[in-house]
């Protein structure tokens, strides 16, 4: 407990250090004052005393230093000296102190971000029930070893024809823009092929998932599918019910709001939050010149559903 209290009483001296101080030069001069009046005595004149009892003292600023030393912490009130330094020196130089601030305040957002996805993705588990059996699917160049990305109809021979996944689902993100009463706000979305929430074994928490037909684009005078994020939900409708169903607007294309996902929900895992989600009809319009008529444009993420029992090295 003395160990403690003196501990705490040392780092308290770093806050108090002016009052301090003032103290100590009282009780200082005090006691000098004591030691001339004792030479006086003596016979000594005053200023004679003075010098006397200041030699034998040893020097009032090396006992200060001395007292300081004791009553602190020496390498917390170092660090603190060296806080202070730094400051006037960043002060003296606004330009060089802008850059620096600028600089730490890029390195930390992306140290962050980056952080904010590989503890999601690596480190914790993936928060859905078939997390264990998830895959990713890519797909190899195999003269060059290159790829990563599949095309469309790949993707659609893929899910046809494999024996070892209970499905399989596309996607890839989109910046998407919001037109209502408010100015316009500039959205990150997904776009996804249907079975994409029914594989992950989630499902709106308002609403439904999308369903097999809205991979295809709307007839003319309809309108595409979306799916709200929670937050965009309550951001940008109040957190009314009544939305689903609704008619909005992105960009030049209108939607309807089939579901909001649950609080938390994120897919795909990155730095940026998706605020909603469309299906792959995004992409299906302009008939043979539509991406999803491309085969040879990989640009589709995809994942895959191990049926029980199946290993990767079968899949």
């Amino acid at each position: 407990m003395d160990f403690i209290r003196i501990l705490l009483s040392r780092c308290a001296a770093l806050f108090y250090r002016r009052k301090l101080d003032e103290d100590l030069d009282e009780e200082l001069c005090a006691h000098i004052d004591l030691a001339v009046e004792e030479k006086m005595k003596l016979g000594l004149s005053a200023q004679l005393a003075r010098v006397e009892a200041l030699k034998e003292f040893g020097g009032m600023t090396q006992a200060r230093e001395s007292y300081r030393v004791q009553r602190g912490v020496p390498l917390l009130a170092m660090l603190v000296q060296d806080i202070r330094f730094g400051l006037r020196q960043l002060a003296k130089s606004p330009g060089f102190t802008s850059v620096a601030l600028l600089t730490l305040a890029l390195g930390i957002g992306s140290t962050t971000a980056i952080f904010s996805v590989v503890d999601a993705v690596m480190l914790k588990p993936l928060p859905f029930p078939t997390a264990d059996r998830l895959v990713s699917v890519g797909s190899m160049i195999l003269a060059t070893g290159g790829g990563g990305a599949a095309s469309y109809p790949d993707f659609l021979d893929l899910r046809a024809q494999n024996h070892v996944l209970d499905g399989m689902a596309a996607f890839h993100t989109e910046d998407f823009t919001l037109i209502g009463p408010r100015d316009p706000e500039h959205l990150q979305g997904a776009v996804v092929s249907a079975q994409l929430l029914s594989l992950l074994g989630v499902a709106p928490a308002l609403g439904r998932s999308f369903v097999a037909e809205e991979d295809k684009p709307a007839v003319a005078g309809a309108s595409d599918p979306v799916i709200l994020s929670y937050g965009l939900w309550q951001r940008e409708f109040g957190a009314d019910a009544a939305v689903m169903g609704r008619v909005i607007q992105l960009a030049d294309r209108q939607y309807t709001v089939v579901g909001v996902m649950p609080r938390g929900f994120q897919f795909p895992i990155q730095a940026e939050a998706v605020e909603l989600w469309t299906t792959i009809a995004y992409d299906a319009r302009g008939g043979a010149n539509a991406m999803t008529a491309q085969r040879g444009a990989h640009y589709l993420d995809v994942i895959g559903l191990l049926k029980p029992g199946a290993t990767v090295q079968q899949a």
